[in-house]
């Protein structure tokens, strides 16, 4: 199975690999039957969830809660279940990051010039 991907649990027999995508997500289930309005309130189609939401939350639901969707920071490893969220902490710590390098950058020519000194 391709990166991003997901066998599908809505339908009998359906092999159709699911995309990490909200978008893709709601192509599916409209294959499925599940067309709701987006403001209309549903339950979520996963099989054994009761969870019951706002049409336009079902996705994210089934990505962040059932498909377990987890995007992991390059800077530190932490994961996010939003992507939006990973993206201001990534924005935070590459400064953090940055700062440590740029310190410690800064310390090893200062040692240099120090030893040169003498």
């Amino acid at each position: 199975m391709a990166a991003g991907t997901y066998t599908c649990p809505f339908g009998d027999g359906c092999t159709s690999p699911l995309e990490f995508t909200t978008a893709a997500i709601y192509d599916h289930l409209r294959v499925h039957g599940h067309v709701y309005s987006h403001r209309g309130r549903a339950p979520c189609p996963w099989l054994g969830c009761s969870k019951e939401m706002r049409w336009g939350n079902v996705a994210r639901h089934i990505i962040e809660r059932h498909l377990q969707v987890k995007l992991r920071c390059v800077w530190c490893g932490r994961t996010y279940a939003r992507k939006r969220v990973l993206t201001a902490h990534m924005n935070i710590c590459e400064t953090h990051i940055t700062d440590i390098v740029q310190e410690y950058l800064n310390m090893t020519h200062h040692e240099e010039e120090f030893a040169f000194t003498y």
